[in-house]
């Protein structure tokens, strides 16, 4: 049974339940006392439900067997590391003692993230747990999962990050592209990357898994194939083909041919780190890789693309999702709709 001790000004808690002792302090008022009495109530809780069954699966082995197969994959995962992480992270713990209190203890010792941050690793090690239970028929405690995302949540250690609007100008992006050779040495043909990023609005991960094999042709026009594209649900088999714009494609054909199959054979932390360091050496502030796709999407609609043409371009099932990419500026509305502008320009450069 929970106890509590008057020490001072404060308010000690105290469970003692099947060989387990937890204590915590309160502070000695109304709010603390209530705040006590609903904690031992949860931590009586947590121990019987968490000592009551052991699985035989560990976090650990979900999330390096989840690496493993990441490894499978034809193209660099970025996740496989992730995984490695998080599994000696989270270590070897079995699946029936994840408790909500073991979560947010967990989420908790993260202090130097961002609430966004701190749900984006949570939904990975849950997508993970998905999974395992799929695959191989681990018993993942949900309702635990459940009641942990909601006390994180009102507890603000979790929430959604705020949206990005950063426009990349042409300017700056001249001005990182002059420090490639200048502030890194470096074989990466980071200045090709970057104006590629921007006219096909890839990820960085998606750039660098592109094979040879997968350009192609429709009408006699440049198109690639993305092979199993982030999606919200499942990416596995969401291939698609998109146009190589702008002439995407002439960037790719001055790439030399390899003994690797694919056509950018690097690493994404050599992406990662050259495009900071340029940045910084230009003196280009608050920007980020990724910033170069949503500067992709606002461009192709500014150039007079529909809706639907922008997501056969972005990969985007909706415009709820594509819209967090979008960020028009509202004052160019004095000048007609974009794709009225777009023609005007059309015209003006063929006369």
């Amino acid at each position: 049974m929970g106890t509590m001790i008057k020490r001072g000004e404060a308010l000690r808690a105290v469970v003692r339940l099947k060989g387990e002792t937890k204590t915590k302090t309160f502070e000695r008022t109304k709010e603390g006392t209530a705040l006590a009495r609903r904690w031992i109530i949860e931590q009586e809780a947590a121990i019987v439900a968490g000592g009551a069954t052991k699985t035989g699966f560990t976090i650990a082995d979900i999330l390096e067997r989840m690496r493993l197969k990441e490894l499978d994959k034809p193209y660099f995962s970025q996740t496989a590391s992730l995984f490695a992480t998080l599994a000696q992270e989270f270590g070897p713990v079995d699946l029936g003692k994840l408790t909500a209190e073991w979560w947010v203890e967990k989420a908790k010792g993260w202090d130097k993230v961002s609430p966004s941050s701190r749900l984006t690793k949570l939904t990975r090690v849950f997508g993970a747990l998905k999974r395992a239970s799929i695959l191989w028929g681990c018993p993942v405690r949900w309702d635990e999962i459940k009641r942990a995302k909601a006390i994180l949540g009102e507890m603000g250690l979790t929430g959604d990050g705020k949206a990005r609007d950063r426009r990349v100008s042409d300017e700056e992006i001249a001005r990182i592209k002059a420090q490639v050779g200048v502030a890194v040495a470096t074989a990466v043909p980071l200045a090709d990357i970057i104006d590629f990023a921007v006219l096909t609005g890839m990820r960085r991960a998606e750039i660098l898994r592109i094979t040879w094999d997968d350009l192609n042709t429709i009408k006699g026009s440049p198109m690639q194939w993305i092979r199993d594209r982030k999606a919200p649900k499942d990416k596995i088999g969401n291939d698609q083909n998109i146009p190589l714009l702008g002439g995407a494609d002439k960037i790719i054909k001055r790439q030399p041919r390899t003994a690797s199959p694919f056509i950018f054979p690097f690493g994404i932390h050599a992406i990662t780190i050259n495009f900071r360091r340029c940045a910084a050496a230009a003196g280009v502030k608050n920007i980020h890789f990724h910033d170069l796709r949503h500067e992709a999407i606002s461009r192709l609609f500014e150039a007079g693309y529909t809706i639907p043409e922008v997501c056969n371009v972005s990969g985007h099932k909706s415009w709820e999702c594509l819209k967090i990419y979008t960020n028009l500026n509202g004052a160019d509305m004095h000048n007609g709709p974009l794709a009225q502008q777009a023609l005007l320009r059309a015209q003006l450069r063929a006369a």
